[in-house]
């Protein structure tokens, strides 16, 4: 009889880690920075380099989305460019032409990045970027124990979507005698 209450009690103890671990949010891809756009008129020459800084508020997987023409449309497609984040190539001339409206990059984001554009081959054009990223995480708190001795009873909770794991203990108000 020992063997089975020890067993489950394990049981119980997995179901509440999975039930916990399940719970804590998926990180989710949302708009970061942008739509930027950036426009070469008649006015700037051959050439167009902006620089553009931002942060992210999660620092790890992320997108770069550019739509080409902007929202100007086909007319205005950019023929060249060169986009780098944080020193790293990520769009080389040979990605744009007339024909192409939009790319999409996967990116390494820190918390505070450098996007630099540079477009070269087009009189009068437009490009908007758009970064995604992940969204912060909200915590999830879940009782993983309770103590149930006495009329009123504790709660302890671990909340880990935090740089340094929290515990949490609180009475609960009592409502009944516990059988």
């Amino acid at each position: 009889m020992k063997r089975f209450y020890g067993l489950a009690a394990a049981i119980t103890a997995a179901l509440m880690l999975a039930a916990f671990v399940a719970d804590v949010a998926k990180a989710e891809m949302v708009d970061i920075y942008g739509p930027v756009y950036i426009a070469k008129t008649k006015h700037h020459g051959h050439e167009r380099k902006s620089k553009l800084t931002f942060s992210a508020p999660v620092a790890g997987a992320g997108v770069i989305i550019i739509k080409n023409g902007g929202d100007s449309g086909v007319k205005y497609r950019v023929k060249s460019a060169e986009i780098e984040l944080n020193e790293n190539d990520v769009a080389r001339p040979r990605d744009f032409n007339a024909n192409v409206a939009v790319l999409r990059y996967n990116v390494e984001l820190l918390a505070s990045n450098e996007l630099e554009v540079d477009i070269e081959s087009c009189k009068e054009c437009e490009l908007s970027i758009t970064v995604q990223g992940e969204a912060a995480v909200t915590p999830v708190i879940r009782p993983l124990a309770t103590d149930a001795t006495t009329t009123a009873p504790t709660v302890a909770a671990t909340v880990v979507a935090t740089p340094v794991p929290v515990v949490v203990a609180a009475p609960l108000p009592a409502t009944r005698p516990l059988p």
